[in-house]
C-alpha cells in the first residue's frame, strides 16, 4: 500500500471479479462508505483466499471530470484510503515491526503531501476533508509535523535545483502532477 502511486492495485470496480462465496459471506460487502472501499474489500477478501490475475483486457475504465476517480485525484483520498486499510488490514499481512514502520512512513507521506498543499489554505472542502480523515484514522493533523515536513520538503528542493525545475516546468506547461510528485 503507498499513498505514493494510487494505481498500485487491484484493479478498478468494473474490472475486478469475485467467487461468489466471498460476496455471499459478507452481510455488508464494502467494509465502509469511502469511495475506496473496493480497495478495501480486497484486502478483507485476500484474509481467506488468494488473488488472481487474469492476463487478457477484459475491460476498460473511462476516465473523466465526473469519476470517482476524479474527484478523489483532486482532494488527494487516496492518501487517507491507503492509511485506513494499513491501519484496518495491516496486521493480517504484516509483522508488528513492518506494520510500526509503514504506518511511520504513511503517515510521514500524508504529512509531506499536507505541507507541499499548504497553498490551499482556503479551501474548505480540502481541510475539512483531510482533518476529518485523519482524526478517524487516530492520527490527527499536528501542525508541528507539517511544519517538519515542509521544512524537510523546501531542503530537498534547495538541494536538488534540477527536479524542482523540472517540476515547475511542468506545471507552467499545464501538465499535471500526481500527488507522488507533489511530494
Amino acid at each position: 500500500m503507498s499513498g505514493r502511486q494510487p494505481e498500485f492495485g487491484f484493479g478498478t470496480p468494473t474490472s475486478i471479479l469475485y467467487r461468489a462465496d466471498l460476496l455471499r459471506a459478507r452481510k455488508a460487502f464494502y467494509p465502509n462508505p469511502s469511495p475506496h472501499a473496493d480497495t478495501s474489500a480486497c484486502f478483507d477478501c485476500l484474509r481467506e483466499s488468494d488473488f488472481g490475475f487474469v492476463y487478457e483486457v477484459l475491460s476498460y475504465e473511462r476516465v473523466h471530470a465526473e469519476t470517482q476517480s476524479s474527484a478523489s485525484a483532486g482532494l488527494n483520498r487516496y492518501a487517507s484510503a491507503y492509511l485506513n486499510d494499513l491501519i484496518e488490514y495491516g496486521s493480517s499481512y504484516l509483522s508488528a515491526s513492518e506494520l510500526q514502520r509503514r504506518l511511520k512512513e504513511e503517515v510521514d507521506d500524508y504529512d509531506r503531501f499536507l505541507a507541499v498543499n499548504i497553498h490551499r489554505f482556503l479551501e474548505k472542502e480540502f481541510w475539512s476533508y483531510h482533518k476529518a480523515r485523519r482524526q478517524e484514522s487516530g492520527h490527527p493533523i499536528r501542525p508541528s509535523r507539517l511544519l517538519k515536513a515542509g521544512a524537510t520538503c523546501a531542503l530537498h528542493q534547495i538541494l536538488n535545483p534540477e527536479r524542482a525545475f523540472r517540476r515547475l516546468a511542468a506545471r507552467v506547461a499545464g501538465k499535471s502532477t500526481t500527488a507522488a510528485e507533489s511530494i
